[in-house]
């Protein structure tokens, strides 16, 4: 019980930071389209606007309004997605809403990663300046002794073989073991081609390149198993990593390394068959 209540206090933290956020704006487009208003007029004005966002309002794309999100979380009921994918230029995203990590509901929640996106104290947790600059100088010590050793271990030649993967972890032997047929397996390949999306978004990449990628990514899930239909989808999806890596050189690595497991995922495929 203490866990959901703590839990249910950072779901409201998030709420507050994106009204926060949401009124800032607001007063901003407000005071541009009548600079002479008044501090009361702009205060009722910024008030309303907070219950209409309560009330109407959304987070992440989510239909459901802040204050059900809110009221929900009080009364320990867990938050379900309905709709469209959250991202839907997300491969796992789409596969979950889509049922192929299994029926039933999808449970969602706001972790507020993006309160830290504003490097600001008022945008933060800490009850005084003082404790925020403390946490900023902590920060700052740990990064730079986490640069420091990443260059000794370059310098002294040490893992030569790290992963090109930096965001998304994945057991390669417990997927191989869960065998190609396993929701798992899926789940290993298609955070590596998130991980390659989020590149390419990184690196403002085209919009054709990121659709492409994704309908050859669901064309090759779609296969199923079927041989002929799995090594189409799995030559087009190659030729798409191709493109990729033409148009984004330093996404070579992951491109290639996506293209080595889709050739070993082939491979194990034709030895399932009998015949």
């Amino acid at each position: 019980m203490l866990f959901r209540s703590q839990f249910a206090a950072e779901i409201e933290v998030v709420m507050y930071f994106d009204l926060c956020r949401e009124l800032l704006r607001a007063a901003w487009d407000r005071i541009a389209a009548e600079p002479e208003i008044g501090e009361d007029a702009l205060t009722k004005t910024l008030h309303e606007h907070a219950q209409w966002w309560l009330a109407e309002g959304s987070i992440d794309g989510d239909p459901t309004p802040p204050a059900t999100i809110i009221e929900e979380e009080r009364r320990r009921k867990p938050l379900v997605r309905t709709g469209p994918p959250h991202d839907p230029d997300c491969p796992l995203c789409r596969l979950e809403a889509e049922g192929e990590f299994g029926a039933g509901p999808t449970f969602c929640g706001f972790d507020g990663h993006h309160l830290d996106l504003d490097d600001e104290f008022a945008f933060s947790l800490c009850a005084t300046r003082e404790e925020w600059e403390k946490e900023q100088e902590d920060y700052r010590r740990f990064n730079e002794e986490m640069e420091a050793k990443r260059r000794a271990r370059e310098a002294a030649g040490e893992d030569p073989y790290a992963s090109v993967w930096k965001t998304s972890y994945v057991n390669e032997e417990a997927l191989r073991e869960a065998g190609l047929s396993s929701p798992w397996s899926v789940m290993g390949f298609a955070m590596r081609v998130a991980e390659l999306i989020g590149d390419l978004k990184a690196a403002a990449g085209s919009r054709e390149l990121i659709e492409a990628l994704n309908m050859a990514f669901d064309a090759y899930c779609a296969a199923d198993g079927d041989r002929s239909l799995s090594a189409a989808a799995a030559a087009q999806l190659a030729e798409t990593l191709e493109q990729i890596a033409a148009a984004h050189p330093h996404l070579t690595p992951k491109a290639a390394d996506l293209q080595s497991q889709l050739a070993e995922r082939e491979r194990q495929t034709e030895s399932d068959f009998p015949f």
